[in-house]
């Protein structure tokens, strides 16, 4: 695995070591995480990459923490607001990530490729928060 893909779990077991693994906790971690990727990868929100996906469903979880919702509720939120997020950058131009390689004649109306992935990722880890298949579940 190269390195630039160890930024969210290292910080994210970094938070988690130093808090219980809470709503909140899993909020602040996952911020950690994309604060880090956007500082080493150079994307932010709006440059049409996963980052689109990965903030607002951070801020989602951030929120569902400040409300008091559980932790199926908050992922729940967070695959909604990642679906969103993807959905944004159909309209978005390329400035950073693989797309940025890509003629923007051929984006145009078409989801970016990492932030479906964010929001397949998130969507899918909700329906396994809600319904799991195993007793045994790694968050």
């Amino acid at each position: 695995m190269s390195r630039p893909y160890l930024i969210i779990p290292t910080l994210t077991i970094g938070v988690l070591i130093q808090r219980p693994a809470d709503v909140a906790g899993i909020a602040e971690a996952a911020a950690a995480g994309v604060d880090a990727m956007c500082h080493h990868g150079g994307a932010t929100v709006g440059c049409r990459t996963m980052i689109d996906a990965l903030h607002p469903a951070v801020g989602a979880l951030k929120e569902a923490a400040e409300g008091g919702k559980s932790l199926s509720e908050a992922v729940s939120a967070a695959a909604d607001a990642a679906k969103n997020g993807a959905e944004a950058t159909k309209r978005m131009a390329a400035r950073a990530g693989r797309s940025s390689y890509v003629p923007s004649s051929k984006l145009q109306g078409v989801v970016d490729p990492g932030a479906q992935g964010v929001a397949y990722w998130v969507a899918d880890l909700a329906v396994q928060l809600e319904n799991p298949k195993t007793d045994m579940l790694v968050v």
